[in-house]
């Protein structure tokens, strides 16, 4: 009898440290873990707490994988497709396989937001994720918070704001195909209390990459610039109102070249002129002139104000 108690009972301590020890092992995780906050729900929550299928980079991150661009998070990105090309209004993104327009004047599936600003199509997200605080990929639809032209997904870019103490950033690369790149920031109070200020500048510029034969000359070069100015007034620690402008500027040659077997040649293409490199089954074809195309986007936006209030 005695024995048959003294099996129970140790039973019953042996379950209770098994059960013990996977919660003190989880909660010593969860302590371990950086807190990543984002604003897909638009509050500042806890990722983990926000019950959205989703991706957050933090700017830790993405220095991390070294991302210079949306289509540097798109390789990252489980079920993200964003793919830069020479063509600058030819750059479709999609989520879960939901794609809206290719080109620069149709709807898209995937909306694109700057500090909560939309920015139209998925053209205007090409620019440089220097001086990011974060960059979140929702899965969709998001049409509750984010309106239309969101059936696939959201993408939203959070910059950092203007800091209270002086910070500056300059940094500079170089590499093959003429690669010169240079990244510069300097932030921090401006004149009274409670307002500070940041400018962000970076420029871009590489040589092309492929070689129209037609044409003798290189295509797909870059020639890319932007600046992002920001100010924010702090009248007590419960307001705060942000205002912000950017400008860049993109400049590309387009790849024009098709290759292809002899018979689709053989039937002609209008308007088109093309040329053998010596192998009969290649082709490559271009057009005369100028095939440079430019992008300037000016953008002017006010985040509005934010207020919080305590209460005890």
């Amino acid at each position: 009898m005695d024995g048959s108690r003294y099996d129970r009972m140790l039973a019953l301590l042996l379950a209770a440290a098994g059960t013990a020890l996977p919660a003190a092992a989880g909660a010593a995780v969860d302590e371990a873990l950086e807190a990543v906050i984002v604003t897909a729900q638009k509050r500042e929550q806890n990722i983990q707490d926000v019950p959205v299928s989703m991706s957050a980079y933090t700017a830790g991150m993405l220095a991390a994988i070294g991302a210079e661009s949306l289509e540097d998070v798109a390789l990252r990105t489980p079920n993200f497709a964003y793919q830069e090309s020479s063509d600058l209004k030819f750059v479709p993104a999609g989520i879960r396989g939901v794609y809206g327009g290719v080109t620069g004047g149709e709807d898209q599936a995937v909306g694109m937001y700057l500090d909560e600003v939309y920015l139209g199509t998925a053209t205007a997200a090409q620019f440089d994720l220097f001086d990011l605080e974060r960059v979140e990929v929702l899965r969709g639809p998001q049409g509750s918070l984010f309106g239309r032209n969101t059936t696939g997904g959201a993408v939203s870019f959070t910059t950092r704001k203007p800091t209270d103490e002086f910070r500056g950033i300059l940094a500079a690369t170089v590499g093959n195909y003429s690669l010169r790149r240079v990244q510069a920031m300097v932030s921090g109070p401006l004149g009274g209390s409670g307002v500070a200020g940041k400018l962000a500048a970076v420029y871009h510029d590489r040589g092309g990459t492929f070689d129209n034969v037609y044409l003798g000359s290189k295509t797909n070069d870059e020639h890319n610039w932007s600046v992002r100015g920001q100010l924010r007034f702090m009248p007590s620690e419960d307001v705060e109102f942000n205002l912000a402008a950017d400008y860049r500027e993109l400049r590309r040659e387009p790849t024009r070249e098709i290759v292809t077997d002899n018979f689709l040649f053989g039937l002609g293409i209008p308007f088109m002129t093309y040329a053998s490199d010596g192998d009969p089954l290649n082709y490559s074809i271009g057009q005369e002139g100028s095939n440079v195309e430019r992008l300037e986007a000016s953008v002017c936006r006010c985040t509005g104000w934010c207020a919080s209030r305590t209460s005890t």
